[in-house]
Order: C-alpha cells, then sequence, then structure tokens
C-alpha cells in the first residue's frame, strides 16, 4: 500500500503527525507526566481502534508508532543532556598587551581521553594561510609548556589537555606560524596575546 492510495483523511493524518516531527517543540524536554500522557493517548486510540475499518486500523496505528518514536527520542536527549557533566573548574581570561580589553573564560572537564577545556575568548582576529593560535597549559614557574592545541580564533574552542590542571593551572595563548620540518616547530613560542590561571601562582 503506498501513500497514495490512502483515502484524503488517512493522508492529511499522517501529514499532521510529519508537521509534529518538525515542530521544534516536539523536542523540547520531556514533562516528568509525559509517560501518563503517553498510555493515555495509546489507550484512547485502542478504544478507537475496536470499531474502525482494518485500513484506520493500520493508519491510526502507524500514528501511534511515530509519537511513541517521537518521546523515545525526547527522552533520549534529555537523558543525555542531563548526563553531561558540569565543569570542575573555570578560569577567568584576558588580553595582554598586544589585544587589551580582551576578556573571556575556559572551563576544565576532566574525561577519560584527557581534560577537556572550552573557551570563550572573543575578540581576536582570525587568523589563516599557515597562520594561528596555539593554546598551551604550563606550570606557574612557566619551565614545563604543553600544547592544547590550534585555532583560527579563539571564539569559541574545545582544547584537549593530557596533564592534570592541578600541576599545569596556567593558560597562554599564542600567535604561532607554520614552520619548516626541520625549524623549532612546536617549541616556538609567539606572541602572547592572551593568558589565565587556575591558581594563583607566586613563583
Amino acid at each position: 500500500m503506498s501513500f497514495d492510495d490512502l483515502t484524503a483523511h488517512e493522508r492529511a493524518l499522517i501529514d499532521e503527525f510529519r508537521g509534529a516531527l518538525g515542530d521544534p517543540r516536539t523536542w523540547d524536554q520531556p514533562s516528568t507526566d509525559g509517560e501518563a500522557a503517553l498510555v493515555a493517548a495509546i489507550d484512547a486510540e485502542r478504544r478507537l481502534l475496536s470499531g474502525t475499518r482494518p485500513r484506520r486500523r493500520w493508519t491510526a496505528m502507524a500514528a501511534i508508532a511515530v509519537a511513541g518514536a517521537a518521546a523515545g527520542v525526547a527522552a533520549t536527549v534529555y537523558v543525555m543532556r542531563d548526563r553531561t557533566p558540569e565543569p570542575e573548574a573555570t578560569a577567568a581570561m584576558q588580553g595582554t598587551d598586544f589585544a587589551p580589553g580582551l576578556q573571556g573564560d575556559a572551563e576544565f572537564t576532566t574525561k577519560s581521553s584527557g581534560v577537556e577545556i572550552e573557551i570563550h575568548l572573543a575578540g581576536l582576529p582570525r587568523r589563516d594561510g599557515g597562520e594561528y593560535y596555539q593554546l598551551w597549559v604550563h606550570n606557574c614557574s612557566g619551565s614545563a609548556w604543553v600544547p592544547a592545541g590550534t585555532f583560527h580564533d579563539m571564539d569559541y574552542v574545545v582544547a584537549w589537555a593530557g596533564v592534570a590542571p592541578s600541576d599545569y593551572p596556567v593558560l597562554t595563548v599564542t600567535e604561532e606560524a607554520a614552520s619548516p620540518a626541520d625549524g623549532d616547530g612546536q617549541r616556538s613560542l609567539g606572541r602572547v596575546v592572551a593568558w589565565g590561571s587556575l591558581a594563583e601562582c607566586t613563583t
């Protein structure tokens, strides 16, 4: 049976459910009584099905299946959102004399693969053509530096570090450019344009 074989009423019913799937409100966070409402809707459809023709029964069951799938996806989105870990620490970011007035923040979340660093630092000009921004984390004394990613801009980036923030609490953003394979490469520290720290370094 194809869509064209359905009656006008049945096609309208399916179009109505298609519209519901395209409505952003369908995917809103489910309410606490959503399950009870869904069960009540299914019971109502069951009572309706007891006196319908076979074709109407197929259409109604399809509608219930679509509604159930939508509710399941919405519930899954809610559960996944609820399981997103909260940042463990936040560091304020600020510009240097090369980027005066620049402000932002960096949020740290420890995960199994490393430390995720989510940074919001809008205001720096975009860098392309072999030029980029480099994020570093380092200790208070500056004797140990670890690269945490390269970016075109710093408006919103997600960086990763494989070292503990307690040991490397300082973040530094530098301007860098691609270098030949026999050059200093990643050891080269360009001009510092922004920084932040999780700890008050005294050394």
